[in-house]
């Protein structure tokens, strides 16, 4: 149930990357989940790019977004394999 209510904007998967090394900060971001609702099952998109700005060494900026060429079928305690891209980019 929580995936669909994901992936129906209802509820919203919240992460947090450390901003530096010396993980005293933490930076929010939200993952969002893309898919389709079939009545008994679900697909979901697995495949991401992740983005990170980094600014003298702290990351000032996350965000994580889908990518329409995978989908995974999803039924209740099915393990979602989820993969991406991870890019950095100096400054804001």
């Amino acid at each position: 149930e929580t995936l669909r209510e994901m992936i129906s904007l209802r509820r919203h998967w919240a992460c947090r990357v450390p901003m530096s090394k010396l993980r005293t900060f933490w930076l929010p971001f939200y993952f969002p989940l893309w898919g389709a609702i079939e009545e008994d099952h679900i697909h979901v998109a697995v495949q991401y790019q992740f983005v990170f700005h980094v600014e003298e060494g702290h990351v000032i900026g996350a965000s994580a977004y889908p990518i329409r060429s995978k989908f995974q079928f999803a039924r209740p305690n099915t393990v979602l394999n989820m993969h991406g891209v991870v890019r950095f980019f100096d400054g804001p």
